[in-house]
C-alpha cells in the first residue's frame, strides 16, 4: 500500500498524497487519482465547482477505474479534456450524474464536442409528475415480467430505464428516492 512507503515517496507525491488523505479520499483510490497526476486537477475543478475535492476524487477514481475495466487496461485522458467535461456541465447547468457519461463520450469521441453527446442521451428535463408518470409505467411492466419479488431489483430496474431519460437534469438519487418512496415494500409482497 502507498503508505507503507511513505516514507520514500518524493515531495510531490508525499503533498499530493497528504491532500488526498486530508479529502478524506479512500485509500484503494488513491494509485488511480496519483498515477493519473489527478490531485492538482481535482483541486482546480473543486475549487471552479464550488464542490467538495472529495466527491470530484470519488467521481474521477470510480469513472476511471469503471472506464478501465471496460477498456481492459490503463486508460489516459487529457487533463485538460476532464477539466472540459466539468466546465461544461456546468456551464449548461447539468448535475454530476451527467459526468460519467460526458467522460466516457470523451474517451470514445476525444475530438467531438460534448453537445453531441447530449444528443446521443436523449435526457430532457422533466417535472416530478412526469418522472412519476413514467415511474408508474415502468413498475407495471416490471411487474408483469418480474422474475424476483425483490424490492430493490425493482428500484434499480426502473431507475435503469429511466437514467439515459433524466440524466444530467435530476438527481439520479432524487429519481432512486422517488421510486423508493413510491413503492413501499408491502405493495411487492413479502
Amino acid at each position: 500500500m502507498l503508505m507503507s512507503g511513505h516514507g520514500a515517496l518524493p515531495t510531490r507525491a508525499k503533498l499530493q498524497l497528504r491532500r488526498l488523505q486530508d479529502w478524506d479520499v479512500p485509500n484503494v483510490l488513491h494509485p488511480v487519482l496519483l498515477d493519473r497526476d489527478l490531485v492538482d486537477l481535482i483541486a482546480r475543478i473543486a475549487d471552479s465547482n464550488r464542490l467538495p475535492a472529495r466527491q470530484i476524487a470519488l467521481l474521477l477514481a470510480q469513472t476511471l477505474r469503471h472506464f478501465e475495466r471496460r477498456h481492459g487496461g490503463h486508460l489516459t485522458l487529457p487533463h485538460e479534456r476532464i477539466e472540459a467535461v466539468f466546465d461544461f456541465a456546468r456551464e449548461r447547468g447539468y448535475n454530476l450524474d451527467i459526468i460519467p457519461a460526458l467522460l466516457e463520450f470523451a474517451v470514445d469521441h476525444p475530438f467531438q464536442p460534448f453537445d453531441r453527446a447530449i444528443a446521443d442521451l436523449h435526457s430532457v428535463p422533466m417535472s416530478d409528475s412526469e418522472i412519476m408518470s413514467l415511474v408508474s409505467r415502468l413498475r407495471a411492466i416490471y411487474r408483469r415480467n418480474r422474475r424476483t419479488r425483490s424490492v430493490h431489483a425493482e428500484r434499480d430496474w426502473i431507475l435503469s430505464r429511466l437514467r439515459p431519460q433524466v440524466i444530467g437534469f435530476v438527481s439520479l438519487a432524487y429519481v432512486r428516492a422517488m421510486i423508493e418512496r413510491d413503492s413501499p415494500q408491502r405493495q411487492i409482497g413479502e
